[in-house]
C-alpha cells in the first residue's frame, strides 16, 4: 500500500504520477540503494507508470476530501469498507438488469463469497 499511498499523495499535491519524493526516501533507504546526488533527481519524485492508476486515483480523491494527515489510512480503509459493503447489492442490481432473477441472485452470492474470502484472508494475515 505504501507505493499507492505515495502516488496518491503526489496526485493531491499536484505533482502528477510520481513516487519516491524526497520526504519518502527515508522509508525506503535500507531497501533501495538511492543516491539522489548521482542522478538528476527531482525532489517531487520519479515519474512512473509502474502501478495501475485507478487505485491511486481513488486514494487521491479520499485524501483530497479528507486531507493528507496521519489518519489518512483510517479514512481510506473506511471508504473501502463502504465500497465493499455496497458491492453485493450493486452487483445484484446490475446482474438483474441484464439477466433473469436466478442468475442475478447467484452473481450476488458469488460477489458476497468473494468479499467474505477477502475479509477472512485479511484477518488471518
Amino acid at each position: 500500500m505504501f507505493q499507492y499511498d505515495m502516488l496518491a499523495r503526489s496526485i493531491v499535491a499536484g505533482n502528477g504520477y510520481r513516487w519516491y519524493a524526497e520526504p519518502d526516501l527515508y522509508l525506503v533507504k535500507e531497501f533501495i540503494p538511492f543516491d539522489i546526488l548521482a542522478v538528476n533527481y527531482d525532489p517531487r519524485g520519479v515519474l512512473t507508470s509502474f502501478r495501475p492508476p485507478l487505485y491511486p486515483a481513488f486514494l487521491a480523491l479520499i485524501y483530497f476530501l479528507t486531507g493528507v494527515a496521519a489518519d489518512r489510512f483510517f479514512t481510506a480503509r473506511l471508504a473501502q469498507a463502504f465500497l465493499g459493503a455496497a458491492l453485493v447489492p450493486l452487483t445484484y442490481l446490475l446482474a438483474h438488469r441484464f439477466s433473469p432473477r436466478k442468475e442475478s441472485t447467484l452473481t450476488a452470492e458469488h460477489a458476497e463469497s468473494a468479499e467474505n474470502n477477502k475479509i477472512n484472508s485479511a484477518n488471518s494475515a
